[in-house]
């Protein structure tokens, strides 16, 4: 029914007159012959999408109440929609990624699996934030990728080729232990009394 609603362009009464059945699967999308089903489906809907707009749609995708839209983000985020119109998700979310599309990334990878939301959530703290940062540190445990807290810090607990004007990318969790304390008392996570014990080991 939904097949024959759809290639009557939601007119119920052609539906009803021409009495169309929609083949397969028709209550049960996870039903045999119901994957193609759901294809038929999106791309009858595309297609008619596609010739009302005259195969074009000049409508901004991001809101108008953004202070900013780049030309290129607009782009992006129209490439990431057609992907997610055609149901790759995976393909999306790697999209996402590349373009630093952050908010999109994490938001398909929680939808895709635990594991890509952590890994995803792991390579914007690390991208996003300067090494040692409070923020990068709590991400990172959240994403359950503690190890990568002292990726730059020597056992003994000198920042390894740090000099007393080092440059953001040389710092770590040491130069600010404070606040990276502070956030993680103040923000339990699991695992995070070892990284506690870790960062006192360094201190030490």
């Amino acid at each position: 029914f939904l097949l024959a609603l759809v290639e009557n362009d939601g007119d119920m009464a052609s539906v009803k007159s021409g009495d169309k059945k929609m083949s397969g699967a028709a209550g049960s999308p996870a039903g045999t012959g119901g994957g193609s089903v759901l294809q038929k489906i999106s791309k009858v809907l595309l297609d008619l999408s596609r010739e009302k707009d005259g195969g074009t749609n000049s409508r901004p995708l991001i809101s108008a109440g953004r202070e900013t839209v780049t030309v290129d983000e607009e782009k992006s985020v129209r490439e990431l929609q057609e992907l997610l119109l055609q149901g790759k998700r995976q393909e999306a979310c790697t999209l996402a990624v590349s373009r630093k599309l952050w908010v999109h990334a994490l938001v398909l990878a929680s939808t895709i699996s635990a594991q890509a939301y952590n890994s995803i959530l792991a390579r914007f703290a690390l991208q996003r934030f300067g090494n040692g940062q409070p923020l990068q540190s709590l991400y990172l445990l959240q994403a359950k990728q503690p190890s990568q807290i002292f990726a730059n810090v020597a056992k003994e607990g000198v920042v390894m080729g740090a000099t007393p004007d080092a440059s953001p990318e040389h710092h770590s969790v040491i130069d600010s232990w404070r606040e990276n304390l502070a956030i993680m008392l103040m923000n339990r996570t699991s695992g995070d009394a070892n990284v506690i014990t870790m960062l006192g080991d360094r201190l030490w």
